[in-house]
């Protein structure tokens, strides 16, 4: 058989290889599965995780210029919401592992949270009848390597989180 009697045979695998190339494409990275299955995992806690535009009161974070890094920088928000809580707008930032403003009790409030999460932490705001932490989960979950999401992990880490955001959120609240 010559050239011609092979050409529908490449060109078909090469079609397909194509299609299947794309539907590949597709499939999210498993990181980003980890990530997804972790904010649904504190929904569960009663923590509302938002994926928003870094604040300006945020310190951002060195970008490199090519075409591979976002133009916008993004920082995830998980949120304690309660209706009995009135809070003054407090911010704290957290540079080089330290919390900036926070006076000692209430660094030490802080600091309840787990190591794991506030490793990551960019930020802490209380306004309203809300607190909200800054922090990378996306690197919280890489961090964990290739592996699936741990469950228990993640549970006994939320529900930390969770009881120390109550915590601060009491703390404040009896102090305004």
């Amino acid at each position: 058989m010559d050239l011609h009697g092979y050409l529908p045979i490449i060109v078909a695998l090469g079609i397909l290889g194509f299609l299947l190339g794309n539907i590949f494409a597709l499939k999210p990275k498993a990181h980003e599965v980890r990530t997804a299955d972790f904010r649904l995992l504190a929904r569960q806690f009663g923590i509302n995780p938002k994926l928003i535009t870094r604040p300006n009161w945020l310190p951002a974070k060195p970008q490199k210029q090519n075409h591979h890094t976002a133009k916008t920088d993004f920082v995830a928000m998980y949120a304690m919401v309660r209706d009995d809580w009135r809070l003054p707008m407090v911010r704290f930032v957290r540079v080089d592992g330290v919390w900036q403003g926070a006076d000692d009790e209430l660094a030490t409030l802080i600091e309840n949270m787990p190591k794991t999460i506030t490793d990551h932490a960019v930020g802490l705001q209380f306004k309203a009848n809300s607190v909200a932490l800054y922090w990378a989960d996306a690197h919280y979950q890489s961090s964990q390597g290739m592996h699936q999401l741990d469950i228990n992990t993640a549970k006994m880490d939320l529900q930390k989180l969770c009881q120390a955001l109550n915590i601060l959120g009491d703390f404040v609240n009896a102090r305004k």
